[in-house]
């Protein structure tokens, strides 16, 4: 579903049918979601965190 090509990174979804028009906001909503995330490379080992908002408070 991500993929990579000449340095650049996007979303490739595949669906088993055509969408519906409701269906395609959704996506876009999703892709509003996603596409600031950046995931680390291979180089780098993921990790989980869990940090306080603004005044102390965890979320």
């Amino acid at each position: 579903m991500r993929q990579g090509t000449d340095g650049v990174v996007g979303w490739n979804f595949s669906w088993r049918r055509c969408l519906f028009v409701w269906e395609i906001t959704l996506q876009n909503e999703l892709l509003e979601l996603l596409n600031p995330i950046s995931l680390s490379g291979e180089s780098e080992s993921d990790a989980w965190g869990w940090g306080p908002e603004n005044g102390g408070v965890l979320s």
